[in-house]
Parts: structure tokens; sequence; C-alpha cells
């Protein structure tokens, strides 16, 4: 599923990634679980998501989201603005519990229209995973 939509930052500088307004590559999907929406089917470690944002200059911003797994040992890595973080995936016990992460902050160099993308970090490694609430606060 493909989007051209461009999210933009709410009056404080922050941006909310909804799961329906992003790419979904590979057999990535959206559903319910959890009572929230959320992208899942997230079996392949070929497999990714991606938002287009419209960021300020010099931003730099705290990336979080939730996610929910029964397994334990997968890794995304979130990418904006040629800067990477990568970020443990600790197990909830179950696909129905999501628990929040921080995966730290990306620095945003000018102003423009950006690609936030969260990857498996190591294919064969990949566990799968649910992913919810994908959020950027603005910290400077």
């Amino acid at each position: 599923m493909e989007t051209s939509a461009v999210i933009t930052p709410d009056a404080q500088g922050n941006f909310t990634l909804p799961v329906d307004q992003a790419d979904l590559q590979g057999a990535l999907r959206t559903e319910q679980k959890g009572g929230r929406e959320n992208i899942g089917f997230w079996d392949s470690g070929k497999d990714w998501a991606s938002w287009k944002l419209k960021a300020a200059a010099g931003a730099a911003y705290e990336i979080s989201f939730q996610c929910a797994t029964p397994h334990s040992g997968s890794e995304l890595v979130v990418e904006m603005a040629g800067r990477k973080l990568t970020v443990a995936i600790p197990p909830t016990g179950s696909w129905e519990v999501f628990k929040p992460i921080t995966a730290g902050r990306l620095e945003v160099p000018q102003a423009g229209e950006f690609v936030l993308s969260l990857r498996p970090r190591d294919e064969k490694a990949w566990k799968a995973i649910n992913l919810a609430d994908v959020k950027l606060r603005k910290v400077k």
C-alpha cells in the first residue's frame, strides 16, 4: 500500500504517524489488536514501513512507538534524513499487549520533506511484531 500523503507537525512541532498513512512494503497491512489500529503481519525481515514528513529546519525529534510481540530478538532500524537508530524490541507476551518503546533522537538538518522508515535490522534474525502509535516529539 502506497500513500502520497505528507504528514505535517502539530502546533508544538510534534508528529503522530497514522498507521493507515504508512507506505507498507511486503506483506504488511493494518489491523486491530489490543484495541488499537496497528501495522501487523510483519512476519518477514524483508518488509518495512515508511511515512513522508514535512519537518522544520534544525529540529531534533525523540522517536517513540508501541510494539506487541510474544517473541524476543527483533531489532528495528529507524531512519530519517540520513541518520539511523537501532532499537531492540522486547517481548510483551502477546500480539495484543502493546508496550512503549523510545528509539532515541534523530536530527533533521534542514526544512523539507523527509521519509521516516522502520526496517528490520537483520532479515534472518527478525521475529514478527505489531507496531502502533509512532510519534516524533520535537526536543529542539
